[in-house]
């Protein structure tokens, strides 16, 4: 393929990973490379890798809910060049998916930098700078803003017993539980078979 027909394919990138919502959220990543601790046969990956050994990639369901080109398209040093920015649920593995791109584009590619700019509740627009830390201007992210979780307040009773670490019954049909008291957070409980237990405590 010459370039000019493979920068063409490059341009059209967006369009032909996100054809519609709903066809992008059963699309199946090898969310996996041969690089990573994941065990196939209670072997970790890399493991094979190193000796040389050929292995099948576990494949799982990840969602891709967003892939778009950030970046015009350059051409340096024989190699097209171009950044996208995807949004993509746990698990999934941004060198596997480079490598998924690349095949839709029918050719080889790589990554050569990545970014992390969300994680959770956290955005790469709320943090600092080093010198802004080392000028002590800066202020502690909140702990309640820590959570995008299902939050109870409690009474004094249910405060002894997650104080004391018991389980609770899970009466509110969740699978993560924050529990404050006097408007702070106490603790984290996660469900196991309708039952809540804690995960972390707080104070």
């Amino acid at each position: 393929m010459n370039m000019q027909a493979l920068m063409r394919q490059a341009q059209s990138l967006q369009k032909d990973m996100l054809k519609s919502k709903e066809e992008i959220d059963k699309m199946e990543f090898t969310a996996t490379s041969n690089l990573v601790s994941v065990k196939v046969n209670g072997k970790k990956l890399y493991e094979y890798a190193r000796n040389g050994e050929k292995v099948t990639l576990p494949k799982r369901m990840v969602k891709v809910s967003e892939i778009a080109l950030s970046s015009k398209i350059t051409y340096k040093n024989n190699h097209v060049i171009f950044d996208i920015v995807t949004t993509v649920s746990k698990g999934t593995y941004i060198r596997a998916l480079i490598n998924d791109i690349a095949k839709k584009l029918n050719t080889y590619g790589t990554m050569n930098s990545l970014r992390r700019i969300k994680q959770g509740v956290f955005d790469i627009k709320d943090a600092y700078k080093l010198e802004d830390i080392l000028e002590d201007n800066y202020e502690f992210y909140p702990l309640e803003k820590c959570f995008d979780t299902y939050t109870v307040d409690v009474d004094d009773d249910l405060y002894f017993k997650i104080k004391n670490g018991r389980s609770l019954p899970n009466i509110y049909g969740q699978s993560e539980v924050l529990f404050k008291y006097n408007n702070k957070i106490i603790a984290l409980y996660k469900d196991e078979n309708n039952t809540l237990k804690m995960w972390k405590y707080l104070i």
